[in-house]
This record gives C-alpha cells, sequence and structure tokens, in this order.
C-alpha cells in the first residue's frame, strides 16, 4: 500500500520492480478485523454508510475491499497518475473514487469524511522531509468530520506512534480510541495499527511540531530502535564476505536493507542522498567496503 508515496517511487512500476496489486505492511484479509473495529469506531449506528478516505492507495486491493463490504463511498488518493490511471482501469464502480492528490501540498476540503486510513503513506513521508510529513498529516486530519476517525496502520511500532502523538498534542491533536500490533505473516516484523479521533475543539498550530517530532524519531532510532545493532553487524559481516571486498552502491543496498519492508522504506533514491552526505561525493559509481558500510550505519542512527 502506497509504495507510489512519490514519483520516484513510481518508478519501481515502470521498471518493473512491482507487478499487480501490491500491499504495503500486512494484506487486507489480514488486517480486516482491526479495519472493522476501527470503522465502528466511526459509526454512530450499525447501519451507518460512511464517507471513507483511503490515503495514498497505491495498487492496493483495499480500497475495493472497503467498497465491497458495504461502505459505498470510498476515495482512494495518490500522488501518482499512473496508479491512479491502472486502479481507474481495474475498478469501475459507482461511489468508488479515484483521485490524483498530493497530501504534501494540497487540501482535501475540510470536514468532508467520517473515517480515513493510512496503510503506509507516513511511513514513507517520515523517510524523507518531516515537513511535508507532518502537513500530509495536518490535510488528512481537517478532511475528517468532526469526530471522524483516522486508521494508521504502519510497519514502526505502536510506543513509537504513541510518543509522536503525545508530542503533537496541541500542534495536529487526535485522540487513541485502540492499538493493535499484529505479528507479520512472514519475518519477525510486526504491523501497528491505532485507531485515532480526530479532536473536535483543537486547529492545527504547526509552530513547533517538527521539532518536537523529531526529538522522538531521534530518541526512538538512537536508543530503542537503533540501525546499528549486534545481530545487525553480525548478519552483514556474514554476507559480505571478505573485509576488503568492494560493493557496487546497488550491492550495498540490498546487504544492508535486506528485507523488502526496509527497502520499501529507506528506497534507493534515499539512500544515494545520505550516501552522498557520508562520501561527500557523487556515490552513483562509488563503491564500498565492509568498514565503509559499518561506519555509514553508525553515522546515520
Amino acid at each position: 500500500h502506497t509504495f507510489a508515496a512519490s514519483s520516484k517511487c513510481g518508478e519501481h512500476f515502470a521498471d518493473g520492480i512491482l507487478c499487480g496489486m501490491f500491499d504495503w505492511c500486512e494484506n487486507h484479509e489480514t488486517l480486516s478485523p482491526i479495519l472493522e473495529a476501527a470503522l465502528g469506531y466511526a459509526k454512530s449506528s450499525e447501519d451507518q454508510h460512511l464517507e471513507v478516505l483511503d490515503v495514498g492507495c497505491g495498487t492496493s486491493t483495499l480500497p475495493w475491499a472497503l467498497w465491497n463490504q458495504g461502505q459505498r463511498r470510498v476515495h482512494a488518493i495518490d500522488i501518482d497518475a499512473a496508479v491512479i490511471k491502472s486502479q481507474q482501469s481495474l475498478h469501475n464502480a459507482e461511489g468508488l473514487f479515484f483521485v490524483e492528490a498530493d497530501i504534501t501540498r494540497q487540501s482535501l476540503g475540510e470536514e468532508r469524511f467520517d473515517f480515513a486510513v493510512d496503510k503506509g503513506t507516513m511511513d514513507y513521508l517520515l523517510c524523507g522531509e518531516l515537513s511535508a510529513a507532518l502537513q500530509a498529516l495536518s490535510t488528512v486530519r481537517r478532511s475528517l468530520r468532526r469526530g471522524g476517525v483516522l486508521l494508521l496502520i504502519s510497519i514502526h511500532p505502536v510506543s513509537l506512534w504513541q510518543a509522536i502523538l503525545k508530542a503533537l498534542k496541541g500542534h495536529i491533536s487526535f485522540i487513541e480510541l485502540d492499538s493493535w500490533s499484529v505479528p507479520a505473516s512472514t519475518g519477525d516484523d510486526r504491523t501497528a495499527a491505532l485507531a485515532l479521533r480526530r479532536l473536535d475543539d483543537v486547529d492545527d498550530q504547526m509552530d513547533g511540531a517538527q521539532e518536537a517530532v523529531a526529538r522522538v524519531m531521534e530518541q526512538h532510532f538512537t536508543t530503542e530502535a537503533p540501525l546499528l545493532t549486534a545481530e545487525r553487524l553480525d548478519a552483514l559481516r556474514e554476507v559480505w564476505g571478505e573485509a576488503e571486498a568492494k560493493k557496487t552502491v546497488e550491492e550495498a543496498h540490498v546487504l544492508l536493507f535486506p528485507s523488502a519492508a526496509e527497502q520499501a522504506e529507506y528506497p534507493m533514491e534515499l539512500f544515494l542522498e545520505d550516501l552522498a552526505e557520508f562520501l561527500q561525493t557523487d556515490p552513483s559509481k562509488a563503491t564500498l567496503s565492509l568498514v565503509d558500510a559499518e561506519k555509514f550505519l553508525g553515522e546515520n542512527q
């Protein structure tokens, strides 16, 4: 879900790296009980039909699944025009809308939706400019009706999102209704989900929000979930081979971040940006030794 969070990410589709439908985190079937519970928080009656927003739909099956289970007004948005065109060609149903939109730059309107779901868009945006991620969250919040619910699904742990939301109190305010930590269907990672209600009487105040969240992120990634761990170093040394062996940038990216989730969260274009700062030169034709790789991890906690 939302692998097409930017035009550069859309290149993954064009290059054929990902074909057909792709679901970030877990698929709809796995997350269905959580989705049903979160939808329940947005309903005032059991048979109420909601105006639903899918944030950064990508090529996920989620918009169709929401519509097919009875939410007959589903608005799925994505920044990538090719993704929207593909979804429109696959799913032609009354009340199911696919719209190109950039939530970091444009409004979705005020108080339009009863329920919104974000499955990975914030994950992707947090890899880039924090200001853009916060603007996107504010845009979604303002698009919710008073008392509307956002279901936030993420590869980051519930505890990190709770800390971020606490830091955003008075800036972009939600209250937590429920949270879940779902074991991954493959691997050891877990998927986090939080049901959040828009507070009725608080307007977004962006001053100081970026600094507050930056402190939370710094704390998390340096002490609670550091990039450089003994386990990661052992695994890296095992797959690298000879310590003096030089790897291309592409090879190093795969060895440093072996899982599909890590590569999606930290794609090659972002790796190149950080590598350029680390090497102080154009990284496109550079090669890295194991020592270089370990130093890079240490400096990019």
